[in-house]
């Protein structure tokens, strides 16, 4: 069973990739990690978010 890591909407913050059953911005996460801080810390910060919705994320960002 493959499980949905993210979703982008035109009405929903216009269109930007958000985790899938959130409103935060998957650009959210290359922030808080540009910004120096971890993966745990965006986690607390974003409870809504899984581990497995930001492996998936980065796992993306690598193939790119």
């Amino acid at each position: 069973m493959m499980i949905q890591l993210f979703a982008s909407n035109p009405n929903v913050l216009d269109g930007s990739p958000c985790f899938a059953g959130t409103s935060v911005l998957v650009q959210s996460l290359f922030d808080y990690l540009a910004d120096g801080e971890s993966v745990t810390e965006f986690l607390e910060d974003h409870p809504s978010v899984t581990f497995e919705q930001v492996d998936g994320a980065m796992e993306e960002r690598e193939m790119q």
